[in-house]
Protein backbone atom coordinates (compact mmCIF):
# COMPACT_ATOMS: atom_id res chain seq x y z
CA UNK A 1 0.00 0.00 0.00
CA UNK A 2 1.32 3.76 -0.78
CA UNK A 3 -1.31 5.62 1.57
CA UNK A 4 0.31 4.56 4.96
CA UNK A 5 -0.39 7.33 7.32
CA UNK A 6 -0.01 7.84 10.90
CA UNK A 7 -1.97 6.12 13.53
CA UNK A 8 -4.73 8.13 14.99
CA UNK A 9 -6.81 6.61 17.78
CA UNK A 10 -10.40 8.22 18.73
CA UNK A 11 -12.02 7.61 22.05
CA UNK A 12 -15.69 7.04 21.70
CA UNK A 13 -17.62 9.26 24.73
CA UNK A 14 -20.77 7.89 26.01
CA UNK A 15 -23.20 7.00 28.75
CA UNK A 16 -22.74 9.77 31.00
CA UNK A 17 -25.10 11.17 33.17
CA UNK A 18 -23.48 14.81 33.61
CA UNK A 19 -21.11 17.62 32.21
CA UNK A 20 -18.73 17.16 34.72
CA UNK A 21 -18.73 13.43 34.06
CA UNK A 22 -18.17 13.97 30.26
CA UNK A 23 -15.46 16.56 30.66
CA UNK A 24 -13.52 14.54 33.28
CA UNK A 25 -13.49 11.25 30.62
CA UNK A 26 -12.94 13.84 27.91
CA UNK A 27 -9.86 15.22 29.66
CA UNK A 28 -8.79 11.38 30.66
CA UNK A 29 -8.59 10.38 27.23
CA UNK A 30 -6.49 13.20 26.55
CA UNK A 31 -4.39 11.77 29.36
CA UNK A 32 -4.06 8.69 27.95
CA UNK A 33 -3.13 9.49 24.71
CA UNK A 34 -6.06 9.82 22.42
CA UNK A 35 -5.65 11.70 19.20
CA UNK A 36 -9.31 12.66 19.30
CA UNK A 37 -13.09 11.63 20.61
CA UNK A 38 -16.19 11.09 19.38
CA UNK A 39 -19.84 10.86 20.09
CA UNK A 40 -22.22 9.01 18.74
CA UNK A 41 -25.43 11.14 17.30
CA UNK A 42 -28.89 9.10 18.32
CA UNK A 43 -31.16 9.42 20.69
CA UNK A 44 -30.05 6.96 23.35
CA UNK A 45 -27.88 7.66 25.93
CA UNK A 46 -25.81 10.21 24.53
CA UNK A 47 -25.04 14.00 24.91
CA UNK A 48 -26.03 16.23 22.18
CA UNK A 49 -22.85 16.23 19.69
CA UNK A 50 -22.72 19.86 19.46
CA UNK A 51 -22.65 21.49 22.72
CA UNK A 52 -20.75 17.93 23.96
CA UNK A 53 -18.07 18.57 21.21
CA UNK A 54 -17.49 22.49 21.48
CA UNK A 55 -17.12 21.52 25.44
CA UNK A 56 -14.89 19.15 24.80
CA UNK A 57 -12.03 21.37 22.55
CA UNK A 58 -12.28 23.59 25.78
CA UNK A 59 -11.78 21.41 28.19
CA UNK A 60 -8.67 19.44 26.05
CA UNK A 61 -6.43 21.63 24.40
CA UNK A 62 -4.32 18.85 22.29
CA UNK A 63 -7.19 16.85 21.22
CA UNK A 64 -9.35 16.56 18.20
CA UNK A 65 -12.82 16.46 17.88
CA UNK A 66 -15.30 13.59 16.14
CA UNK A 67 -18.94 12.62 15.75
CA UNK A 68 -19.02 9.90 14.26
CA UNK A 69 -21.29 10.27 12.94
CA UNK A 70 -24.10 13.52 12.96
CA UNK A 71 -27.26 12.27 11.19
CA UNK A 72 -27.73 14.58 7.80
CA UNK A 73 -31.64 13.94 8.05
CA UNK A 74 -32.00 15.52 11.92
CA UNK A 75 -30.22 18.83 10.38
CA UNK A 76 -30.53 21.52 8.05
CA UNK A 77 -27.10 22.01 5.94
CA UNK A 78 -26.86 25.35 6.36
CA UNK A 79 -27.21 25.60 10.03
CA UNK A 80 -25.16 22.39 10.54
CA UNK A 81 -22.07 24.10 8.71
CA UNK A 82 -22.52 27.01 10.32
CA UNK A 83 -22.36 25.14 13.91
CA UNK A 84 -19.32 23.03 12.61
CA UNK A 85 -17.54 26.61 11.21
CA UNK A 86 -18.25 28.14 14.94
CA UNK A 87 -17.36 24.78 16.44
CA UNK A 88 -14.00 24.73 14.61
CA UNK A 89 -13.16 28.37 15.50
CA UNK A 90 -14.04 27.97 18.96
CA UNK A 91 -11.74 24.98 18.89
CA UNK A 92 -8.62 26.44 17.25
CA UNK A 93 -9.20 24.10 13.89
CA UNK A 94 -9.43 20.72 16.00
CA UNK A 95 -12.62 19.68 14.92
CA UNK A 96 -13.53 16.57 12.21
CA UNK A 97 -17.46 16.46 10.71
CA UNK A 98 -18.42 13.21 10.78
CA UNK A 99 -21.78 13.14 8.96
CA UNK A 100 -24.17 10.54 7.74
CA UNK A 101 -27.28 9.76 5.60
CA UNK A 102 -28.45 7.97 9.00
CA UNK A 103 -30.19 4.62 9.52
CA UNK A 104 -31.61 3.66 12.66
CA UNK A 105 -35.28 3.76 12.21
CA UNK A 106 -35.94 4.39 16.35
CA UNK A 107 -34.46 7.68 15.40
CA UNK A 108 -36.98 8.99 12.92
CA UNK A 109 -39.96 7.35 15.02
CA UNK A 110 -38.39 9.46 18.40
CA UNK A 111 -37.85 12.29 16.42
CA UNK A 112 -40.93 12.52 14.08
CA UNK A 113 -38.79 12.80 10.89
CA UNK A 114 -39.77 10.55 7.50
CA UNK A 115 -38.02 7.52 6.81
CA UNK A 116 -37.06 7.63 3.19
CA UNK A 117 -35.71 4.43 1.67
CA UNK A 118 -31.59 4.42 1.82
CA UNK A 119 -31.21 5.60 -1.90
CA UNK A 120 -33.28 9.40 -1.00
CA UNK A 121 -31.17 9.17 2.33
CA UNK A 122 -28.34 9.54 0.44
CA UNK A 123 -28.69 11.47 -2.47
CA UNK A 124 -29.75 13.64 0.25
CA UNK A 125 -26.38 13.72 2.15
CA UNK A 126 -24.44 14.29 -0.86
CA UNK A 127 -26.63 17.64 -1.98
CA UNK A 128 -26.01 18.42 2.16
CA UNK A 129 -22.34 18.39 1.77
CA UNK A 130 -22.47 20.41 -1.52
CA UNK A 131 -24.10 22.66 0.25
CA UNK A 132 -21.88 22.67 3.31
CA UNK A 133 -18.66 22.73 1.43
CA UNK A 134 -20.50 26.30 -0.14
CA UNK A 135 -21.24 27.93 2.91
CA UNK A 136 -17.49 27.31 4.09
CA UNK A 137 -16.34 29.06 1.08
CA UNK A 138 -17.98 31.97 2.52
CA UNK A 139 -19.08 33.06 -0.73
CA UNK A 140 -22.49 33.73 -1.51
CA UNK A 141 -24.27 31.14 -3.54
CA UNK A 142 -27.79 29.44 -4.62
CA UNK A 143 -28.15 26.42 -5.16
CA UNK A 144 -31.52 24.05 -6.80
CA UNK A 145 -31.27 20.28 -6.37
CA UNK A 146 -33.72 17.62 -5.86
CA UNK A 147 -34.11 17.68 -1.69
CA UNK A 148 -32.99 21.35 -0.88
CA UNK A 149 -32.83 25.24 -2.28
CA UNK A 150 -30.80 27.23 -0.69
CA UNK A 151 -31.12 30.82 -2.28
CA UNK A 152 -28.28 33.88 -2.33
CA UNK A 153 -26.43 32.51 1.11
CA UNK A 154 -23.17 33.55 2.38
CA UNK A 155 -21.54 31.62 5.19
CA UNK A 156 -19.80 32.95 8.76
CA UNK A 157 -17.87 32.65 10.28
CA UNK A 158 -16.02 30.72 8.18
CA UNK A 159 -14.02 27.15 9.80
CA UNK A 160 -10.98 27.89 11.35
CA UNK A 161 -9.58 24.75 8.68
CA UNK A 162 -9.46 25.56 5.38
CA UNK A 163 -11.27 25.07 2.51
CA UNK A 164 -13.20 22.86 5.24
CA UNK A 165 -12.72 20.81 8.00
CA UNK A 166 -12.41 17.33 7.55
CA UNK A 167 -15.42 15.35 6.64
CA UNK A 168 -15.42 11.84 7.75
CA UNK A 169 -18.05 9.53 6.73
CA UNK A 170 -18.94 5.81 7.31
CA UNK A 171 -20.51 3.07 5.45
CA UNK A 172 -20.64 0.10 4.51
CA UNK A 173 -22.62 -0.24 0.84
CA UNK A 174 -21.76 0.67 -2.38
CA UNK A 175 -23.97 3.54 -2.82
CA UNK A 176 -22.60 5.43 0.81
CA UNK A 177 -18.99 4.35 -0.03
CA UNK A 178 -19.35 6.35 -3.28
CA UNK A 179 -20.70 9.39 -1.83
CA UNK A 180 -17.30 8.77 0.38
CA UNK A 181 -15.05 8.49 -2.32
CA UNK A 182 -16.23 11.69 -4.03
CA UNK A 183 -16.76 13.60 -0.78
CA UNK A 184 -15.28 12.57 2.49
CA UNK A 185 -11.43 13.35 3.25
CA UNK A 186 -11.50 10.57 6.02
CA UNK A 187 -13.93 7.38 4.95
CA UNK A 188 -14.84 4.77 7.86
CA UNK A 189 -15.00 0.78 5.80
CA UNK A 190 -17.71 -0.40 8.42
CA UNK A 191 -20.26 -3.43 8.10
CA UNK A 192 -23.76 -2.86 7.04
CA UNK A 193 -25.94 -2.10 9.77
CA UNK A 194 -29.47 -3.27 9.38
CA UNK A 195 -32.11 -1.65 11.34
CA UNK A 196 -32.67 -4.05 14.18
CA UNK A 197 -28.81 -3.46 15.35
CA UNK A 198 -27.54 -6.13 14.12
CA UNK A 199 -24.78 -6.36 11.08
CA UNK A 200 -24.27 -8.31 7.78
CA UNK A 201 -20.87 -10.04 8.55
CA UNK A 202 -19.95 -11.98 5.60
CA UNK A 203 -17.69 -14.76 6.24
CA UNK A 204 -14.40 -13.21 5.15
CA UNK A 205 -14.69 -9.52 6.28
CA UNK A 206 -10.86 -9.12 4.87
CA UNK A 207 -12.16 -9.56 1.70
CA UNK A 208 -15.54 -7.48 1.98
CA UNK A 209 -12.74 -4.44 2.86
CA UNK A 210 -10.82 -5.08 -0.23
CA UNK A 211 -14.22 -4.96 -1.85
CA UNK A 212 -15.58 -1.50 -0.43
CA UNK A 213 -11.90 0.10 -1.04
CA UNK A 214 -12.20 -0.65 -5.06
CA UNK A 215 -15.58 0.71 -4.71
CA UNK A 216 -14.20 4.24 -3.08
CA UNK A 217 -11.59 4.30 -5.66
CA UNK A 218 -13.57 3.81 -8.31
CA UNK A 219 -15.66 6.59 -7.51
CA UNK A 220 -12.98 9.06 -5.52
CA UNK A 221 -10.57 9.10 -9.00
CA UNK A 222 -7.36 10.79 -8.96
CA UNK A 223 -8.22 11.98 -5.01
CA UNK A 224 -8.19 8.66 -3.96
CA UNK A 225 -4.26 8.88 -2.64
CA UNK A 226 -5.10 11.71 -0.31
CA UNK A 227 -7.85 10.24 1.48
CA UNK A 228 -8.05 8.57 4.97
CA UNK A 229 -9.31 5.11 5.91
CA UNK A 230 -11.01 4.24 9.41
CA UNK A 231 -12.58 1.08 11.29
CA UNK A 232 -14.77 1.53 14.33
CA UNK A 233 -13.60 -1.19 16.33
CA UNK A 234 -15.93 -3.19 17.99
CA UNK A 235 -14.18 -5.11 20.82
CA UNK A 236 -10.28 -3.65 21.39
CA UNK A 237 -9.58 -5.39 24.87
CA UNK A 238 -6.14 -5.98 26.01
CA UNK A 239 -6.06 -9.10 28.07
CA UNK A 240 -3.21 -11.08 29.73
CA UNK A 241 -3.25 -14.81 29.47
CA UNK A 242 -4.25 -16.88 26.09
CA UNK A 243 -7.60 -18.47 28.42
CA UNK A 244 -8.62 -14.98 28.76
CA UNK A 245 -8.44 -14.42 24.86
CA UNK A 246 -9.87 -17.39 24.25
CA UNK A 247 -12.70 -16.83 26.28
CA UNK A 248 -13.67 -13.38 25.54
CA UNK A 249 -13.33 -14.29 21.31
CA UNK A 250 -16.48 -16.89 22.92
CA UNK A 251 -18.37 -14.32 23.99
CA UNK A 252 -18.06 -11.98 21.16
CA UNK A 253 -18.90 -14.79 18.93
CA UNK A 254 -21.68 -15.94 20.86
CA UNK A 255 -23.31 -12.30 21.24
CA UNK A 256 -23.13 -11.70 17.28
CA UNK A 257 -24.36 -15.14 16.12
CA UNK A 258 -20.87 -15.76 14.37
CA UNK A 259 -18.47 -18.93 14.11
CA UNK A 260 -15.84 -17.98 16.69
CA UNK A 261 -12.76 -18.48 13.54
CA UNK A 262 -14.67 -15.77 11.90
CA UNK A 263 -14.75 -13.62 15.40
CA UNK A 264 -10.75 -13.98 15.70
CA UNK A 265 -10.39 -13.10 12.15
CA UNK A 266 -12.58 -10.31 12.18
CA UNK A 267 -10.92 -7.47 11.98
CA UNK A 268 -13.22 -5.73 13.84
CA UNK A 269 -12.91 -7.65 17.27
CA UNK A 270 -9.27 -7.12 18.28
CA UNK A 271 -8.57 -9.34 21.92
CA UNK A 272 -4.97 -10.34 22.87
CA UNK A 273 -2.12 -8.76 24.36
CA UNK A 274 -1.24 -5.25 24.39
CA UNK A 275 1.78 -6.36 21.99
CA UNK A 276 -0.41 -8.51 19.75
CA UNK A 277 -3.23 -5.51 19.33
CA UNK A 278 -0.16 -3.37 18.02
CA UNK A 279 0.71 -6.18 15.32
CA UNK A 280 -3.02 -6.20 14.12
CA UNK A 281 -3.04 -2.36 13.71
CA UNK A 282 0.14 -2.78 12.12
CA UNK A 283 -0.60 -5.30 9.98
CA UNK A 284 -4.52 -3.66 9.01
CA UNK A 285 -2.73 -0.24 7.91
CA UNK A 286 0.04 -2.33 5.85
CA UNK A 287 -2.76 -4.21 3.90
CA UNK A 288 -5.44 -1.79 3.90
CA UNK A 289 -4.50 1.93 4.82
CA UNK A 290 -6.50 1.95 7.49
CA UNK A 291 -4.60 4.44 10.20
CA UNK A 292 -7.73 5.86 11.99
CA UNK A 293 -9.06 3.84 14.60
CA UNK A 294 -12.49 4.24 16.98
CA UNK A 295 -12.20 2.70 20.54
CA UNK A 296 -15.54 2.22 22.40
CA UNK A 297 -16.07 3.28 25.57
CA UNK A 298 -15.86 -0.07 27.79
CA UNK A 299 -12.68 -0.49 26.43
CA UNK A 300 -10.67 2.88 26.00
CA UNK A 301 -9.18 2.48 29.27
CA UNK A 302 -7.40 -0.83 29.07
CA UNK A 303 -6.89 0.17 25.35
CA UNK A 304 -3.61 2.35 26.47
CA UNK A 305 -1.02 0.16 26.72
CA UNK A 306 -1.47 -0.70 23.16
CA UNK A 307 -1.27 3.37 22.10
CA UNK A 308 1.71 3.74 24.21
CA UNK A 309 3.09 0.49 21.79
CA UNK A 310 2.08 2.71 18.29
CA UNK A 311 3.04 5.88 19.74
CA UNK A 312 5.91 6.87 17.16
CA UNK A 313 4.76 3.76 14.78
Amino acid sequence: MTNQQPFTFSAMIGGVATGDEFLARVQQAEALGYNSISLVDHFNRTFSPVPALTAALQAAPSIRALATVFNNDLRNPVLFAKEMATADQLGGGRLDVGIGAGWLERDYRESGIGYDRPGVRIERLEEALRIMKQVWSGEEFSFAGDHYTIEGHSGFPLPAQQPHPPIYIGGGGKKLLAVAGRQADIIGIHVRNKRDWSDDRPDNLRAEIEQKRGWIKEAAGGRFEQLRFALLLFAARVVDTATERDDEYARIASANNMPIDAAIDSPYFLVGAAGELAEQLQELRETFDISHFTIGGSDVDGFAPVLERLRNA
